[in-house]
């Protein structure tokens, strides 16, 4: 009976080395590059309207049980969509489009009035920004995985959640002074203009034209 040989083991590397390549494979790569750094400012946005919404939606006379309805108006309607939009529009395009649905709903939210209708109102742009983030999530880690080889997966992911979520504590507090200097219906628009503007890069960046390796046209795959 032949000798099995025994699995290559890999070679243990530092954790600085790891970081290093992870960095290099996300901010030297043609697609994630715009695509993380956008991510990155979208996360600022989305941040700073975390931090406010509450408030805002209580100050427009909101109750805990009220707003606690528009925030579960969110739901999961959009992650169904994700393949349909990919195929009508290209992974590209349907990653920054997400970007515009996200950051127009927050814009909404800044210009509610308060009014009887306040609620219906409030409902409503969650219910866009749900659809957005439903869409984005599926899409956007479907594609920066495909592109990325499995070795390097982990570095890359762990790259971009890193930095993301970093981004979310400086964001919070920055939140809170915009609302308190300015007010917090200008603290949602400047937000909601970021997360506009993300997508707004990210559609004249070569980004546009990212699709799925399978998919891709010859001499174009990531």
């Amino acid at each position: 009976m032949p000798c099995r040989q025994p699995p290559e083991r890999r070679t243990p590397s530092s954790i600085g080395a790891d970081l290093r390549e992870g960095i290099a494979r996300v901010y030297r790569h043609p697609f994630l590059t715009p695509y993380a750094l956008c991510l990155h400012a979208w996360f600022i946005g989305n941040a700073i309207v975390g931090t406010v919404y509450i408030f805002h939606a209580t100050s427009l006379g909101l109750d805990g049980g009220a707003v606690g309805l528009t925030l579960g108006a969110v739901g999961p309607v959009g992650a169904g969509l994700a393949e349909r939009t990919a195929r009508m529009l290209g992974t590209g395009k349907a990653i920054l489009f997400c970007d515009f649905l996200t950051g127009l709903a927050r814009l909404m939210v800044a210009v509610t009035p308060q009014t009887g209708l306040v609620l219906y109102a409030l409902c409503a742009a969650q219910f866009v920004y749900g659809i957005g983030l439903g869409l984005r999530r599926p899409l956007e880690m479907s594609f920066r995985n495909a592109v990325t080889p499995s070795s390097l997966r982990g570095r890359m992911n762990t790259t971009i959640r890193s930095i993301n979520w970093g981004l979310i504590a400086l964001a919070a507090p920055l939140g809170g002074w915009l609302a308190l200097q300015f007010g917090d219906r200008v603290a949602l628009a400047i937000a909601g203009t970021t997360m506009v503007g993300t997508g707004t890069v990210l559609l004249f960046s070569r980004f546009h034209d990212a699709s799925m390796p399978a998919d891709a046209p010859p001499g174009s795959r990531a």
